[in-house]
């Protein structure tokens, strides 16, 4: 296959190849162990070429892999070029300088040869269920301390397994069985990938798959390009402090520039790393960052090295999101996560119609439950809440919906069918969503209950809770304004940081307190109408709906007296409103 492609064989075999990663996705979560990835989707399938470039990447891999595999496929490279590598090996490493940013995520890599050549590689990473170490906390000061760290090795040689690597897994991970089970998963995964490409390559008579890729990476460079070339060029800058840790704020400084078609986004300015486990290696920092910028301008091509070629990411070595070796990692996303609310806050007077307002699930809120029930049997469980979704240009925020993490909520049947733990309550938080003439999506209210049968005599679990939004509120864009903070109690104490790891009894509870979305634009401009129907729901008050909202209700609090609401209305945007003998 020589030469430009036909662009109907093209889009032909474009389809085969996005359908192979999606199918690889579908067969990792049937066959997974753990919840965090059957059910919450903490992965990401992905095909490269012979030369490591990013080719297509299922679906629902979440956005902390777009800019770290390209990383891990290179670095695996060098560590096994082609001549080191031979039909039925496959590679492994967790290493956060390499893969996604901590050592929970471990990375499957496949080489894929046809006729004795490698001709792709078939990637998976995924979050396992455990890695020893402390249970995913913040409160680490090395990476030493987070876990097992497995360098670049062959988990597989010629089809057969590493037996010292399974050993040393098995011996330092909680739950082995889940582990090893969900990495077995991850392998078949590339199977299928492997497969299915070689299918592909036999009915077309091609000897690889450079002439394919290059043509889909070059149509999606262009593509990007073009869509940055709309906007004007410039550099744009920001600065925002996002939480606090040992009573110091985490501040993220950014400069993005648009110049040639390209987007350079530079957080030279940002908090050094510090010695709590939320430092952010460079291509965690990267991945989020692209996909911000991606979503900005040009949301629904694929991600593909294409797209990488025309977004660069830099930030000073040492800072909090280009972190050195041994820095402590574990809980990353407390930080990396909120770098597309603060891309998006900077390039809101660029280009209004393509941002959107904060989300209360940056970061996601996990909590993670460890012990033994009374049976004796071990559980390690990961539990995944969402806050509200921010508002949009031309619609509210989505509730209970997560970003920019896509991870799933497990059903809450099965997980209080792997841990000994009930769900007392989970319900939309009242007044939760930030206002706007598009307010954001209500975050939840969740208690959580450790059963009083289910630990044995004087037995307990631990916990830990990661969430965000104590000190800072979710922002909102555009003259919308910001959601309430969240809050994580635990037997009655308020945790001031995220990540901190708890002791619970039978009878214990935990209690979140999720924050919805940002509002966007003037909360003054929305419509009577759905500001009513907020109302007669319940989620939003009468109080707020007159504070934010100007809106003056009847003695019922859900009908509203609109000659009133006119009237507060008016006077308020006339107090917003800059005299012409005064302008502001």
């Amino acid at each position: 296959m020589q030469g430009s492609m036909d662009p109907v064989e093209l889009e032909i075999l474009w389809t085969r190849v996005t359908a192979m990663v999606d199918e690889a996705a579908t067969a990792l979560v049937r066959t997974a162990f753990s919840s965090i990835i059957r059910d919450a989707n903490d992965y990401a399938c992905a095909l490269f070429d012979a030369d490591y470039n990013l080719f297509a990447q299922s679906t629902f891999g979440g956005p902390g892999f777009i800019g770290s595999l390209p990383v891990t496929m290179r670095k695996m490279g060098e560590a096994y070029p082609p001549q080191a590598l031979n039909p039925g090996d496959v590679l492994i490493t967790n290493d956060p300088w390499i893969c996604t940013g901590h050592l929970n995520d471990i990375a499957i890599v496949t080489p894929i040869l046809h006729r004795s050549r490698v001709v792709a590689y078939a990637a998976c990473c995924a979050h396992q269920a455990d890695i020893g170490g402390r249970i995913a906390v913040a409160e680490t000061r090395e990476v030493f301390e987070e876990g097992l760290f497995i360098p670049i090795l062959k988990l597989m040689e010629r089809g057969e397994p590493n037996a010292t690597a399974f050993q040393f897994i098995r011996a330092n991970v909680r739950v082995p069985d889940y582990v090893v089970g969900d990495l077995r998963a991850q392998v078949a995964a590339n199977d299928v990938m492997r497969r299915r490409l070689l299918d592909l390559m036999r009915e077309h008579g091609m000897a690889d798959i450079q002439a394919l890729s290059r043509s889909i990476l070059d149509r999606t460079e262009a593509a990007v390009r073009a869509s940055i070339r709309r906007f004007r060029e410039g550099t744009h800058r920001g600065e925002v402090s996002i939480d606090t840790f040992d009573d110091q704020p985490i501040t993220i400084a950014t400069a993005v520039t648009l110049k040639d078609g390209e987007v350079h986004v530079d957080y030279t300015g940002s908090t050094p790393q510090i010695a709590k486990g939320v430092n952010v290696c460079l291509n965690y920092t990267a991945s989020y960052t692209t996909f911000a910028v991606k979503c900005a301008v040009s949301p629904l091509l694929p991600n593909n090295e294409g797209v990488l070629r025309a977004i660069k990411v830099s930030a000073p070595e040492g800072s909090i999101l280009n972190a050195r070796f041994p820095a402590a990692v574990n809980a990353r996303g407390a930080v990396g996560q909120f770098l597309p609310e603060i891309i998006f806050g900077t390039l809101a007077s660029l280009m209004p119609q393509r941002v959107m307002a904060g989300s209360g699930g940056a970061p996601v809120w996990a909590q993670r439950y460890s012990g033994r029930a009374r049976n004796g049997r071990r559980f390690m469980l990961t539990c995944v809440a969402r806050g509200g979704f921010g508002a949009r240009p031309t619609s509210d925020g989505v509730s209970t919906l997560a970003f920019p993490s896509n991870t799933n909520a497990a059903p809450v049947e099965v997980i209080e069918g792997d841990a000994p733990i009930v769900f007392e309550k989970k319900e939309l938080r009242r007044d939760s969503a930030g206002p706007g003439k598009y307010r954001g999506g209500f975050g939840q209210h969740v208690v959580i209950r450790v059963r009083d049968d289910a630990l044995p005599d004087g037995g307990h679990l631990t916990a830990s809770a990661k969430g965000g939004r104590f000190h800072y509120s979710v922002p909102g864009v555009l003259g919308g304004h910001g959601a309430p903070k969240g809050a994580i109690i635990a037997n009655g104490e308020r945790f001031e940081v995220s990540g901190r790891q708890v002791i619970l009894g039978p009878g214990s509870r935990m209690e979140l307190l999720l924050p919805g979305g940002g509002g966007y634009g003037d909360p003054l401009e929305r419509d009577l109408d759905l500001v009513r129907d907020d109302l007669r729901s319940g989620l939003v008050s009468p109080e707020q709906a007159l504070s934010a909202y100007g809106v003056v209700t009847d003695a019922s609090g859900v009908h509203i007296d609109v000659a009133a609401t006119e009237r507060t209305r008016a006077q308020r945007k006339a107090a917003q409103t800059p005299s012409a003998a005064n302008p502001a």
